[in-house]
């Protein structure tokens, strides 16, 4: 991991850059944060929100440690073990095992030799680490009282250094705390059965010793039976994520991280970063996935994702000059020449030229009718191209790598109207080299200068860069509000509102605000229909429509068409 060092950046390399922290109304407060932030640098703090968020919960379960093990002499001591708890059993959680197992090592309790091969082999930066004492655990029990109710114990903070190295943890002072019955609640989906605590310890951040606060939770037991003969199963991990939103050159782009693993410890390997439009009850899609060394397009420049601080308080960004002017298919790259014969069985193309499209946002498809994934992402572009298509801002070009025979037929059967480039299987096929395609569907969106800004986007994802970059003035707005069931709904604070209803495509529908509006009109059949609002990703019963159903444990709203 390559440690970040905001306070080191020098004053001629400064530019000014505005980041903007948007919260819900859920969270306590919003910061605005006006960065002085360098040209080749982007520093970019990150909100810690307690939940998993847009994330699927990250879980470990609860067991006794295997006294076998190699790490088993570093075990920290425990003291203050609840005596009026039967059956009780713990484990203690290192926040980061690599500075466990470093100053473990450094103490004379494991060889240093073993200690360095396994972060060799793991790929371990040994700099983050110092040789001093840090209080990197969390013990985490559980054991049964007199009643029969089953309790946890989470503790946390006050560890020391024994004198023959090893951590000595007192946990007599933390109450044991009841753990819901999961006979009210599936513990697996049902949240609300957890314990969740808030938990204090602390990390190296390679200059000092920093104390970091979190929360962590025990849930179960879980349905499914258990490790081991004779207890429980209990789930158990942070429960936390963290966010920001860039705003730059009228362009905002949503940050989420997440720590994969069950510590608190953010590593190269452990982080998950997504950027996009994604926000709190939209899934994130590994297409938005960035991963440590690549690179991502802000404010039409690409930066390469550098490093993230070890409490997760802040990631790294640099700017990658060389390549502006380069061609190539990755983020920020100029994207290559593209000129083939249009398949055309409508009669409007002839001939299609990426260079013709210059000035004009593109979204550039690779597909074929016999692939499963490319045809489930169709109804989304169509809808897309209905919204903008008519727009002189907008061009989407499909190359398909099939059979003229399936193609001919399956246009127009689809109602598919954008320009084609059909790449015969069996054939040479220069295109398909030229772009690196080597799995369907690949995607690539384009800006008026010809620079590729994103990659893999699907279902929602064109139609929300092309309503932020060009917007709803003229044609593309008259658009949005046709169709036999038109939503206009006032949610003055909201920065988003989606809909998910049995009219709509799958997955959230986005709205978008117009003079002050949130609006979209779908086409619906005569009857009937079911429907869910979101506001800034929470459920919200529709304040225009006072009619709801109840369905599969779920309320909605109901609305009828006429015909």
């Amino acid at each position: 991991m390559i440690a970040c060092r905001p306070y080191r950046i020098s004053a001629a390399q400064i530019i000014i850059l505005c980041l903007f922290f948007t919260l819900p109304a859920r969270v306590a407060s919003k910061e605005v944060f006006c960065l002085e932030t360098p040209a080749d640098t982007l520093i970019l703090p990150m909100e810690q929100i307690k939940g998993f968020g847009p994330f699927q919960p990250t879980s470990a379960f609860l067991r006794d440690r295997d006294g076998s093990h190699l790490w088993h002499p570093a075990e920290p001591e425990i003291r203050g073990i609840p005596g009026d708890l039967a059956d009780f059993f713990y484990q203690v959680e290192m926040m980061d095992f690599a500075q466990h197992a470093w100053q473990s090592c450094q103490s004379g309790l494991i060889e240093c030799d073993s200690v360095r091969d396994v972060f060799r082999r793991r790929d371990i930066d040994t700099t983050r680490l110092t040789d001093d004492f840090v209080d990197v655990y969390v013990v985490v029990g559980t054991g049964v009282d007199d009643d029969g109710q089953r309790k946890v114990v989470i503790h946390s903070g006050g560890a020391m250094r024994g004198p023959d190295g090893r951590a000595i943890i007192d946990i007599s002072g933390t109450k044991p705390v009841s753990l819901p019955d999961p006979s009210e609640g599936n513990p697996r989906r049902d949240r609300e059965t957890m314990v969740v605590q808030p938990i204090q310890f602390e990390l190296f951040d390679g200059e000092m010793i920093v104390q970091v606060t979190d929360w962590y939770r025990v849930s179960g037991p879980v349905p499914f039976g258990s490790l081991d003969d004779d207890r429980p199963t209990l789930v158990i991990g942070t429960y936390s994520h963290r966010r920001t939103r860039l705003s730059l050159e009228n362009r905002d782009v949503y940050f989420y991280m997440n720590n994969r693993f069950t510590a608190g410890a953010f590593t190269q390997e452990s982080t998950d970063l997504y950027a996009g439009q994604a926000r709190d009850g939209i899934e994130l899609r590994d297409d938005q996935l960035i991963q440590t060394g690549e690179n991502i397009c802000l404010g039409n420049k690409p930066y390469r994702f550098d490093g993230v601080a070890p409490d997760g308080s802040y990631i790294h960004l640099v700017f990658e000059p060389h390549l502006v002017h380069e061609l190539g298919t990755q983020t920020g790259y100029h994207a290559p020449p593209l000129e083939a014969q249009a398949f055309d069985p409508y009669g409007a193309w002839s001939h299609i030229s990426l260079c013709a499209t210059r000035g004009t946002w593109v979204y550039l498809h690779f597909w074929g009718t016999w692939c499963t994934s490319c045809v489930e992402d169709l109804p989304y572009l169509k809808e897309a191209w209905r919204l903008f298509g008519t727009t002189d801002e907008f061009s989407m070009i499909g190359v398909a790598y099939d059979s003229p025979e399936a193609l001919k037929d399956f246009l127009p059967a689809r109602g598919i109207e954008w320009p084609q480039i059909l790449e015969e299987q069996g054939a040479e096929n220069t295109i398909l080299s030229d772009w690196d395609v080597d799995g369907y569907p690949s995607t690539f969106f384009i800006d008026r200068d010809g620079v590729i800004l994103r990659r893999q986007l699907s279902k929602y994802d064109l139609e929300m860069e092309l309503a932020r970059e060009i917007g709803f003035d003229g044609q593309a707005g008259e658009q949005l509000q046709s169709g036999d069931l038109v939503f206009q709904r006032q949610f003055p604070d909201a920065s988003s509102v989606t809909v998910r209803g049995d009219f709509s495509l799958p997955g959230h529908t986005p709205l978008y605000k117009m003079d002050g509006i949130w609006t979209r009109g779908f086409d619906a059949n005569p009857g009937e229909h079911l429907y869910r609002l979101y506001v800034d990703g929470e459920f919200t019963p529709d304040p225009d429509n006072p009619r709801t159903e109840t369905k599969d444990g779920l309320l909605y709203n109901v609305i009828t068409v006429s015909k």
